[in-house]
């Protein structure tokens, strides 16, 4: 979809124009647009389901609309499960709100959440990509077998994240960095900030002068290394970790400091699919040392990895998501 053309629609709150646009992407679907003052303050839209063959999204005007953008953006890579819902045999009329922010901060579907009471689906990236199938592609060709891959631990990323005090080097991700750069654990790492958000121009220079930045490397390039980091940027980092498990290369993952879960971490298992390091990094050194002293066993786990991500394919997610927004419209008619 030209997001440029629907981002024009919204600034001038053109609602039926952008309706008949996501319309016309989930034919036979008739979407209808429109804007009202929702309880919640959360950042998303409320989803009502009229008809097998027709809905209607609304903005919540309690929220700046500046948030409206990522609304619509984040809506559009989602369309083909709310198509999909509608079309299938487990349809059910009624409304849910549909958070669109990084996490949830209101009850219903979401992609990232620590709440109780979230439905967690796939996020827009896994679903606009059919289950990263490229990305996938790429691994099945490009991927050097184990024993060619560097025995060092890999992350590039950007600087979001929540600040622990007033200073960026408080970001968890500059920590990470920061790890690396020590002396006695250089050769341990490939680890730097490759792109800025969320901070200051004057922070920016401040960054690339600690000599933190790296050049950005594509997530395909990722398997020259033994060993990937995962590390929570302002939620859990969506794309970045299914990635790296398709990869092959053992995930060491960083405990979420708030406790975010995406849809398919209940079948993550600790020492089986990833290796846990603890949400203040004190031993992610000891970590990479262990799993240079024992490469079988660092090889399995990059395995079973690569297994679990291949087992949620598009198919099966879009299935099991229907299924679980079905039980949730049930649950709100109760």
């Amino acid at each position: 979809m030209n997001n440029k053309l629907l981002f024009e629609f919204v600034r001038y709150k053109e609602w039926d124009r952008l309706g008949g646009a996501f319309t016309e992407f989930a034919q036979p679907l008739k979407i209808q647009i429109s804007e009202e003052r929702l309880a919640t303050i959360a950042v998303g839209i409320q989803w009502r389901l009229l008809s097998k063959d027709s809905c209607q999204f609304i903005f919540n005007s309690s929220i700046h609309h500046d948030k409206y953008l990522i609304c619509v953006a984040r809506l559009a890579l989602i369309l083909p499960l709310i198509k999909a819902f509608h079309l299938s045999s487990h349809y059910l009329s009624g409304e849910i709100f549909i958070s669109l922010d990084d996490w949830a901060q209101a009850s219903g579907l979401t992609f990232c959440s620590n709440r109780q009471d979230s439905v967690l689906i796939p996020d827009g990236d896994f679903l606009h990509s059919y289950g990263y199938r490229q990305t996938m592609l790429d691994f099945m060709v490009n991927s050097p077998p184990w024993a060619m891959r560097k025995p060092v631990a890999f992350w590039r990323g950007n600087t979001t994240g929540v600040r622990q005090g007033e200073s960026w080097r408080d970001l968890p991700r500059i920590q990470l960095c920061q790890i690396a750069r020590q002396s006695e654990s250089q050769s341990l790492f490939d680890v730097g900030i490759s792109a800025f958000a969320q901070v200051s121009k004057k922070e920016a220079k401040e960054i690339k002068a600690a000599g933190l930045v790296r050049d950005f490397v594509p997530i395909t390039d990722c398997v020259r290394s033994k060993y990937q980091i995962d590390i929570d940027g302002n939620s859990n980092a969506w794309s970045g970790l299914f990635q790296k498990l398709l990869s092959g290369s053992t995930v060491l993952k960083v405990d979420s400091p708030n406790q975010f879960r995406q849809w398919y971490y209940d079948k993550l298992v600790p020492w089986v699919n990833f290796v846990p390091v603890k949400s203040d990094l004190s031993d992610l050194v000891d970590k990479v040392h262990w799993l240079i002293a024992h490469d079988d066993e660092a090889q399995k786990i990059g395995l079973a990895g690569k297994e679990l991500a291949l087992s949620l394919s598009y198919e099966s997610e879009l299935k099991n998501t229907i299924l679980k927004i079905n039980k949730a419209l049930k649950h709100i008619e109760e």
